[in-house]
């Protein structure tokens, strides 16, 4: 497998998963929470610290829908509800909403297709003969060949590194969080 073909397998698996999370029914694809206080919502900006009693948040959709209710109304889609939770990882969810992901996913994919590796030659003085290689034609310009994969390239694909497909001599630095 290719470090492309790797790359564009993990951004195929992404797009799956965020379409996935997206009700065909009502398709709102911005997420946030809501935190209601005994059935209040809580102005914006002040999230509960400790979620007690009486407070309940809702994961609910920024887009509204139309409720077939007389008179007719509107609501957003609820993808869940909880009674507590740790708020900086309930805001982490929430900022990993669909259309987020859809948008990072068209982004890497954009990188991913200007940078392109290509076959050429180049002259070795030592062995007195033209010795193939693999550069990548968006970083190398005027300048000496940048071989592929570039470090862009290679940093792209480090997002995955915990994939049983990542080679380690993709590694950019060894990186991890």
């Amino acid at each position: 497998m290719t470090i492309e073909e790797f790359i564009e397998a993990r951004l195929a698996e992404d797009e799956t998963i965020a379409r996935g999370a997206i009700d065909p029914n009502r398709p709102g694809t911005n997420w946030h929470w809501v935190v209601t206080h005994n059935g209040t919502p809580l102005p914006d900006g002040e999230e509960a610290q400790a979620l007690d009693d009486g407070h309940h948040l809702s994961l609910r959709t920024l887009e509204e829908f139309p409720l077939s209710w007389d008179p007719p109304s509107t609501l957003p889609a609820f993808i869940i509800g909880a009674d507590g939770g740790f708020p900086g990882g309930l805001r982490h969810i929430a900022r990993q909403d669909p259309a987020r992901e859809l948008r990072e996913v068209k982004f890497k994919r954009r990188v991913l297709g200007l940078h392109e590796p290509e076959q050429s030659a180049q002259y070795d003085d030592l062995v007195i003969h033209m010795v193939p290689i693999v550069r990548c034609v968006e970083c190398t310009g005027d300048s000496a060949p940048v071989l592929w994969p570039c470090e862009e390239i290679r940093a792209l694909a480090a997002v995955w590194s915990d994939h049983p497909d990542y080679r380690p001599e993709w590694a950019v630095d060894g990186g991890g969080p």
